[in-house]
């Protein structure tokens, strides 16, 4: 379904996330898990091969709306679980942007620290240690 900037707007719409199909696949396993299931037994539910489960959750394919439904129809799950999966998803990539900020700021004011600069500099190449 073009968007109304005429672009189509799906999930293989690079445009709107990184790697779309592969953050689908990593909600699809959040729900699996947190429902209690196996990928065998998502797999049998659905009537598919294990591999083609698989394939969802790695981001290799990417499911229709049809195929999601049913899914999460497997799981006793409503379509908008996605959008709770992914929030979380969501979160939790804030959290590990925020870990990796605060230790790049760590390592930035090191490097800008006169005194730990100077002890860097005389541990340097030919310093003598005693």
């Amino acid at each position: 379904m073009p968007a109304p900037d005429g672009r189509r707007s799906d999930l293989r719409d690079s445009s709107r996330c990184p790697r779309p199909a592969e953050r689908l696949g990593k909600t699809l396993v959040i729900l699996r898990i947190a429902t209690g299931f196996t990928l065998e037994e998502i797999a049998a539910a659905w009537g598919v091969r294990n591999e083609t489960i698989r394939r969802y959750e790695e981001g290799e394919l990417v499911p229709g709306l049809k195929a999601l439904q049913a899914m999460l129809g497997a799981q006793d799950l409503p379509l908008m679980a996605l959008e709770d999966a992914g929030d979380f998803l969501d979160r939790i990539d804030a959290a590990r942007e925020a870990e990796r900020a605060a230790k790049r700021e760590t390592t930035d004011s090191r490097a800008n620290d006169p005194e730990t600069a100077s002890d860097t500099l005389a541990e340097g190449p030919g310093s003598v240690q005693s």
